[in-house]
């Protein structure tokens, strides 16, 4: 009977250790999808200065990182202030 529960004991470590790997890569794979966007959002929109894409990016990720809100003024504020709300602090 110990016997049995020993072989039984090591079959379930041995599909846990094989599993593990592939559940914690699906897991950070739908937390990426679900947690933000395309990071190249900013650099592919039209029609936007070079001061207005770099402040998105900032903005986006300052928020990403948990850093505080602060844009200045002009087209980096704006591009900022959009960035911003599509960073997500985790």
């Amino acid at each position: 009977m110990n016997v049995r529960i020993s072989i039984l004991l090591i079959a379930l470590a041995v599909v846990s250790v094989a599993l593990a790997p592939s559940l914690t890569i699906s897991q950070s794979a739908d937390a990426q999808s679900t947690t933000s966007s395309d990071p190249h959002w900013c650099r592919n929109q039209k029609d936007k200065s070079g001061d207005w894409i770099f402040g998105c990016q900032n903005g986006w990720w300052d928020h990403n990182h948990c850093q505080d809100f602060r844009p200045e003024s002009g087209h980096y504020a704006r591009g900022y202030i959009v960035g911003w709300e599509r960073g997500h602090c985790r």
